[in-house]
């Protein structure tokens, strides 16, 4: 798709190229292919698109998905009777610079800032400065269980999905967190992942955010599942459920 894209874009390039240079008027050819990219821009009236409205908006979303909630009886720990209780109790271990070096270097190269301005592209510039202060901060946060405020903010950003660009509905916010928290929430995740695997306390039927298991592999045995049902002469049944923010 990203290549499709590119020799579309590219195509694009050598057709408005040739258009101009072909054309008696070079300069009137010229504002003619820029006046036809304004015209198709200035069709949608984006005036109501502001921060403040955009704002409104998603609070006010959340609050229509929560009141269509039902109210379940079943409790968190009655769910989890039925999975054996951990012969090891979860406790954060402490991190070295060099775990947290591989973890920097596993940052997406995204210029996208902060509401900070920071980047992963900087982190990596000054990573070597930061690295034993930083540790001994991400160290400190693990042992006394606090998790800064200050790195709780996110910059939220609407990115445009499809449809009309001046209904707000046909938005997607994106949070942009800060990015010493994605390091710390790094730090965390491989360490819960790792108590969470060994100890056998997620379900089998659970592939997302799984190394090793994805949705292809979710479809694989749903396949497998109807498969062995049809060769068995038994009914097989499906649930599928699309979650939303409709």
């Amino acid at each position: 798709m990203k290549n499709y894209r590119e020799k579309l874009r590219l195509a694009k390039l050598s057709y408005n190229e040739n258009f101009i240079n072909k054309s008696a008027n070079k300069c009137k050819a010229a504002w003619n292919v820029i006046n036809s990219f304004k015209s198709k821009v200035l069709k949608t009236d984006i005036s109501n698109l502001t921060p403040d409205n955009f704002n409104m908006h998603l609070m006010n979303s959340v609050s229509g998905i929560r009141q269509n909630f039902i109210n379940s009886n079943s409790k968190a720990l009655d769910l989890l009777k039925n999975y054996p209780r951990p012969t090891t109790l979860f406790k954060w271990r402490k991190v070295s610079c060099l775990e947290i070096m591989n973890i920097v270097k596993g940052l997406k190269n995204s210029k996208t800032k902060d509401i900070f301005d920071i980047n992963g592209v900087l982190v990596k510039q000054v990573i070597n400065t930061l690295l034993w202060p930083l540790t001994h901060c991400i160290n400190r946060c693990l042992t006394e269980g606090i998790f800064p405020q200050t790195l709780k903010l996110a910059k939220v950003l609407p990115i445009f999905k499809k449809g009309d660009r001046s209904l707000m509905d046909n938005y997607r916010p994106i949070s942009i967190v800060p990015i010493f928290s994605k390091i710390i929430e790094t730090v965390m995740c491989k360490q819960l992942t790792n108590y969470f695997e060994s100890n056998n306390l997620l379900a089998k039927c659970q592939y997302g955010f799984r190394k090793g298991l994805s949705s292809v592999k979710a479809i694989e045995d749903l396949v497998s599942s109807v498969i062995l049902g049809f060769e068995d002469g038994s009914n097989s049944l499906a649930m599928l459920c699309d979650l939303s923010k409709d």
